[in-house]
């Protein structure tokens, strides 16, 4: 079996998923449809979970996610859940909440699957029967520690005006210094994330366009992420866009 050529690399397939490929078994960020690779969840918005159910449909995978929504999803057929924090194949993962932006023209993280629920039907049921998830829908960012202790943080889209100095402080003194930060942008929050982003350390910024597509979808305006790369970088900070269907790859 040939070597894995790569230290590591990140492709992003579309909407908000991210491969993230390395020596040994891959992760995929929040998948679009069924995979093989560990799926990473990051919350309970119906777009962050079509993934999990495609792949249950095809007879079951591995996931690994935030504990409140294990607790909210019960067991699915074929599908081996780790809750956070967690280590899968070496590598540790560690999470810690945020509180999505609350805006009126976007889904407030319930967690109803609708069509894409009804299968398989017990998992559905818990999800339509049960509370919404807390606070309009948590969410979190994840950290992976690899075996060489190299460090990949997403921080998802958990810097938006309403997140409090006091989190970002907390998550600045926990996950600081990673050497690949993964931040997306809110629709209308580049302040936000220009504000407090530098404070994450020196590491390579990929500043990744999560929201976009599912914006156009349903017919909502769309961010343009290149300008706030642009000011990223002013500030001294090793940032780079991060587009559907583009790759970053890091030499061993």
């Amino acid at each position: 079996m040939q070597e894995y050529p790569w230290r590591l690399k990140l492709v992003h397939d579309g909407l908000r998923c991210i491969r993230v490929e390395r020596k040994g078994r891959f992760f995929a960020f929040e998948p679009e449809d069924a995979f093989h690779e560990v799926g990473l969840l990051l919350g309970g918005e119906e777009e962050r979970l079509r993934g999990l159910f495609a792949t249950a449909k095809i007879g079951g995978g591995e996931v690994a996610l935030p504990g409140f929504l294990r607790e909210k999803l019960g067991e699915i057929g074929g599908i081996e859940m780790h809750a956070f924090p967690a280590e899968v194949d070496g590598v540790q993962l560690e999470a810690i909440g945020y509180s999505p932006q609350l805006q009126p023209d976007r889904d407030s993280g319930v967690l109803r699957m609708r069509q894409a629920m009804r299968h398989p039907r017990k998992a559905a049921r818990r999800l339509i029967e049960g509370e919404e998830a807390r606070d309009g829908g948590d969410a979190c960012v994840l950290q992976l520690t690899f075996p060489d202790g190299s460090r990949l943080l997403h921080l998802d889209l958990s810097l938006h005006n309403e997140t409090s100095q006091d989190w970002v402080v907390s998550a600045q003194e926990r996950f600081g210094g990673a050497d690949w930060i993964i931040c997306g942008v809110e629709y209308g929050q580049d302040e936000a994330v220009l504000r407090h982003l530098p404070g994450f350390g020196d590491g390579i910024y990929m500043i990744a366009d999560l929201v976009n597509e599912e914006r156009t979808r349903k017919g909502l305006p769309t961010n343009l992420l290149t300008p706030t790369v642009d000011k990223l970088i002013d500030k001294g900070l090793k940032a780079y866009p991060f587009p559907p269907k583009s790759s970053f790859r890091f030499e061993a």
